[in-house]
């Protein structure tokens, strides 16, 4: 993640990262907002609905707040994100 970002995020939080959790599922989900790049950096109910479907979509709780399985879940997303391994078997 992008540094300087807060633990959680949750509905009327602001900032950087909001826009940045909007392009994630933009991209997670295969839609875009409308006009997500004129759109302010406010967390709102549109954003906590597509963010509880992305927690859906990945078997976690889906209570619309990005903490650390939800930040995992969008930074897979980043071509350079994140990824899960399993170890060779031997």
């Amino acid at each position: 993640l992008p540094g300087g970002f807060p633990a959680t995020l949750r509905l009327s939080d602001q900032g950087p990262a909001v826009q940045w959790v909007r392009e994630q599922l933009d991209r997670a989900l295969g839609e875009e907002a409308p006009a997500s790049n004129e759109l302010p950096d406010l967390y709102d109910a549109a954003i906590e609905r597509r963010v509880r479907r992305l927690q859906e979509k990945h078997g976690l709780l889906a209570d619309g707040i990005v903490g650390p399985e939800t930040w995992f879940a969008l930074a897979c997303y980043v071509d350079e994100g994140p990824r899960l391994g399993r170890p060779p078997k031997s």
